[in-house]
């Protein structure tokens, strides 16, 4: 499979939420090398931190499509300053505390416990290069827990106003869901939760994201339900991932479910809890014991019982398969998920 082009084997009619799309969970987190620490005296590593291994553009080729994207406002060194009035960068991270508290209303500019990994304008950047080298493809990133909305969308508006980007964007209103592959190719959709609220604007690319709650009939944007374990045990993680696959196909039935059932397939498990990332997302399984090891050793495992509901169900038990450390096999896995994809 060329897990770069993909989705060129789905049918233009398709619905968004009748395809299966593999995600990269705290993509802008890649790489040791580039990876800058927080409160290393507190004894975080790297390797606790980083959730992938490349940047967004071989993210995209292996086959990932949703971008899990965290931004965070940097304090530039005095010595790292490109100019003396540049204080500050929007930068991608990962964090187990993202505001710091100070006093009762105050609060750092900066996260802590953690580490900051690619800037905003290399992340979005290659986003839109991957589509236009690519213009069966689209790529989905989802803003959120970013606390400098306004100069994290000044900047975005920036990048987007770049020469030959303008018509990469996505800039349609209404749901997102419910919109046709066809419409959706060679684009960028770039979707911001509830902080970004005051800023969103479909005609300039700004499309909102939200939370499905139960009893929703008119979503503007890009609208989400699942389950998140927030555990590093795998069979708490999978517990989690099948009670929310019940729920969606109990619950959201038919033209209703005009949303995205979105799985978490990571392992994590409170302040510091998921230590190696990487070890512990490609740990083997433990001899004898269903659900042990890591989440990539499992994937094979998982995908066979969310096989079995779809078939039963006759519909999708999920639209998108977030997890760490995408490589193009477990994207490949992932996107044979869809109904009659090609051999």
């Amino acid at each position: 499979m060329n897990t770069a082009q993909w989705m060129r084997d789905l049918n233009d009619s398709k619905l968004l939420r009748q395809i299966v799309m593999p995600g990269s969970h705290d993509a802008g987190v890649y790489g040791t090398s580039q990876t800058i620490l927080r409160s290393t005296a507190l004894g975080v590593k790297k390797q606790y931190v980083v959730c992938q291994h490349s940047d967004f553009a071989m993210q995209a080729a292996a086959g990932s499509r949703f971008f899990d994207c965290r931004v965070f406002f940097r304090k530039i060194p005095s010595e790292e300053r490109q100019a003396p009035d540049q204080k500050y960068q929007n930068v991608l991270g990962h964090f187990a505390m993202e505001r710091v508290k100070l006093g009762k209303l105050k609060f750092s500019e900066e996260a802590a416990i953690g580490g900051y990994g690619g800037s905003l304008h290399a992340v979005v950047g290659q986003a839109l290069d991957f589509v236009t080298a690519n213009t069966s493809e689209f790529v989905i990133l989802r803003f959120s827990h970013t606390y400098h909305p306004n100069e994290c969308v000044q900047e975005i508006k920036q990048i987007i106003a770049g020469p030959g980007y303008q018509n990469r964007v996505y800039k349609s209103s209404g749901n997102i869901a419910m919109k046709r592959i066809g419409e959706l190719r060679g684009k960028v959709l770039m979707v911001f939760d509830e902080q970004f609220n005051h800023h969103i604007t479909p005609a300039e690319g700004i499309l909102r994201f939200s939370k499905f709650k139960e009893g929703t009939s008119n979503i503007d944007g890009l609208s989400t339900c699942g389950v998140f374990a927030s555990s590093r045990d795998l069979a708490k993680v999978y517990a989690g991932t099948m009670e929310g696959v019940e729920n969606h196909l109990r619950n959201h039935p038919g033209e209703s479910a005009g949303h995205l059932h979105f799985v978490y397939w990571q392992q994590t498990a409170g302040v510091l809890g998921e230590k190696d990332v990487f070890r512990t997302t490609t740990a083997p399984k433990e001899p004898g014991k269903q659900w042990s090891g890591g989440a990539h050793s499992n994937l094979g495992a998982l995908l066979s019982q969310l096989k079995a509901r779809r078939d039963q169900a006759g519909r999708l038990p999920v639209n998108v398969l977030s997890h760490d450390f995408v490589t193009a096999e477990t994207c490949e896995k992932i996107i044979r998920l869809n109904p009659n994809y090609p051999p």
